[in-house]
């Protein structure tokens, strides 16, 4: 039995023929189907990864050029006091615009590049060069356990390096746990069948590996156990109403505070404009500001 396959002698063939059959057919029907399909969705996905790049670069000159372009305007501006003030602001825009449009595009990159990682670990896997490149699970190695150190369950070129790839604690801890204790019949053939669901459908692996990169290092087991069995505490009515008092009480201040604010900012030296700018701004303003005499 190797890799899974039973090799069966013919009478009056050769042991070394037999052998070579044996390997042929498990190149020919185990390993072509899995290898190219993963070396093609690994080339796909450098391929979107060389366009991503490019996009980013060429926001990021777009942002260099924006940004060149608000202080030039904004000098301007100031220069002329008062002539235009809001000229600025569409600079400004255009560059708060492609900064969000980068961090969404930055993002994309990320989970492409942890794609990339899934497909490119799986060409190790079925390619024979693994070893040194995964999670080798020593946290979990036991050396009073009576069989893992032999046959290298944890460690450097383990057998949980080899198949673990799991994506938060509590998957790795499962699986540990699966290899160092036995399992009867009946949960074997059922873990086998799971497998077997998971093979064919890599777009819910692709979903998997994403999801898990972002809770992986967020899960605590220990903490998430702890909050899940105390209790819910509540905050008291006294300390609600005093919220919602500071909150009120906060609005007017913020509603003075934004047009005097841009009234800085932009630079305003004519006293009629800025008064002008802040009265329509806050409604507040005639009680900050004394009346003319």
């Amino acid at each position: 039995r190797r890799s899974g396959f039973v090799i069966l002698q013919p009478r009056g063939a050769r042991r070394d023929q037999s052998l070579e059959i044996a390997f042929s057919c498990y190149k020919s029907r185990a390993m072509p189907a899995p290898l190219q399909e993963y070396e093609s969705r690994l080339s796909e996905r450098r391929v979107e990864e060389d366009r991503l790049r490019s996009q980013d670069r060429a926001i990021s000159n777009m942002r260099l050029a924006i940004f060149a372009i608000f202080l030039v305007t904004a000098w301007i501006a100031w220069i002329n006091r008062g002539s235009g003030p809001f000229v600025p602001l569409a600079p400004l825009a255009v560059f708060v615009a492609l900064v969000v449009i980068q961090q969404k595009l930055r993002d994309a990159m990320a989970r492409n590049a942890r794609i990339v990682e899934l497909y490119r670990r799986g060409v190790g896997r079925l390619t024979d060069s693994w070893a040194g490149n995964g999670n080798q699970g020593t946290r979990f190695a036991d050396s009073s356990h009576p069989y893992a150190d032999d046959i290298d369950l944890f460690g450097p070129s383990s057998l949980f390096e080899r198949i673990c790839s799991a994506r938060t604690p509590l998957g790795e801890e499962r699986l540990a746990a699966w290899l160092v204790a036995p399992a009867n019949a009946d949960e074997v053939q059922a873990r086998q069948a799971a497998v077997r669901d998971l093979t064919d459908d890599l777009d819910l692996r692709e979903a998997i590996t994403l999801a898990g990169h972002d809770v992986k290092s967020s899960i605590d087991a220990a903490q998430l156990a702890g909050w899940a069995t105390t209790e819910s505490t509540a905050f008291s009515q006294s300390v609600r109403r005093a919220a919602l008092v500071l909150g009120v009480a906060g609005a007017p201040a913020l509603a003075l505070a934004i047009p005097s604010i841009f009234v800085s900012l932009v630079g305003l030296r004519d006293t009629a404009l800025s008064t002008s700018i802040v009265a329509r701004g806050s409604p507040y303003a005639a009680i900050a500001s004394p009346p003319a005499s």
